[in-house]
């Protein structure tokens, strides 16, 4: 049986969203949804904000505001976001000097 089959735990580092801007943090996979279950960054900068949402574009959180350490966890009962099938995963990121960096736990299930 296949990871995917078994919707085992995967791992994203968040390392290159330096500036404002939308960034990939995970890319779509054709018929799945992204599932996140744990969430931990660290977001800096003047005023910083960051959003997650999926690639259709659809916002899938609030906006953090948090300039130190920051962390989420869910499970997969009671997850912290899901896209839509076949969408990817995108931070959007905002604030002067804004730099984030940090790891999503995710599986993958067959899409909603």
């Amino acid at each position: 049986m296949s990871a995917t089959q078994r919707n085992e735990s995967r791992f994203a580092a968040i390392t290159n969203a330096a500036g404002p801007g939308t960034y990939d943090v995970i890319a779509a996979v054709a018929g799945k949804s992204i599932v996140v279950v744990n969430l931990n960054f660290t977001l800096t900068g003047t005023t910083p904000t960051a959003l997650f949402q999926d690639t259709t574009p659809t916002a899938l959180s609030g906006a953090f505001g948090v300039a130190t350490a920051f962390a989420m966890h869910g499970s997969r009962m009671d997850p912290l976001m899901s896209t839509a099938k076949g969408a990817g995963l995108q931070m959007v990121l905002t604030g002067t000097s804004a730099q984030v960096r940090g790891c999503i736990t995710y599986y993958l299930e067959d899409g909603q």
